[in-house]
């Protein structure tokens, strides 16, 4: 499935005979994909997850969005670096740091 912009996915499971499904991801929508290695299928999960409460949560988004607390030598290197792409970098990042990581090097 492909151009999600909420949850219409059904219940995803876990694994499915030997693969693990998961969304990605896709920039302005989110879709599904099968994945082979299950940390592969927990990070592109985590990234679809995020771009989906960024899509249903667009006026919360846009207020962090426009008060990112950022310090004047940082927005100095923004502006001098390409601005607006890294500050919705930082802003994917900071999603993704809300979401709950297993970690797999245990395993």
């Amino acid at each position: 499935m492909t151009g999600g912009t909420y949850w219409s996915f059904g219940e995803l499971p876990v694994e499915v005979e030997g693969v693990f499904p998961a969304l990605v991801d896709e920039g302005e929508t989110v879709g599904t994909r099968a994945y082979l290695d299950a940390r592969e299928a927990a990070e592109s999960h985590r990234a679809g997850c995020v771009r989906l409460f960024f899509l249903d949560q667009e006026e919360q988004v846009g207020f962090v969005r426009k008060r990112f607390p950022l310090g004047p030598g940082a927005k100095l290197s923004l502006g001098l670096l390409g601005g607006a792409e890294l500050r919705e970098d930082l802003m994917l990042v900071a999603g993704e740091g809300g979401m709950e990581r297993k970690d797999y090097a245990e395993e």
